[in-house]
């Protein structure tokens, strides 16, 4: 159940509480999926953090990524 609550947190945009299910579930059970889950949440969290003193903006930012 807590990996699935992970998915539901993470899903909702709630990356803390997704992060704590998914450490839990991986301290209790070892589980390789509650790994993969805390990578996938590393991944896009890392996506939308703001670093290198950038500015938060409501607008819309198109970038090609190529």
């Amino acid at each position: 159940p807590r990996l699935q609550l992970a998915k539901c947190y993470f899903h909702m945009g709630k990356i803390e509480e997704a992060k704590k299910e998914a450490r839990e579930a991986l301290d209790i059970h070892k589980s390789e999926e509650a790994a993969k889950i805390l990578e996938e949440i590393a991944r896009v969290e890392s996506l939308t953090r703001l670093d290198n003193n950038q500015t938060e903006t409501e607008d819309i930012v198109l970038r090609r990524l190529l």
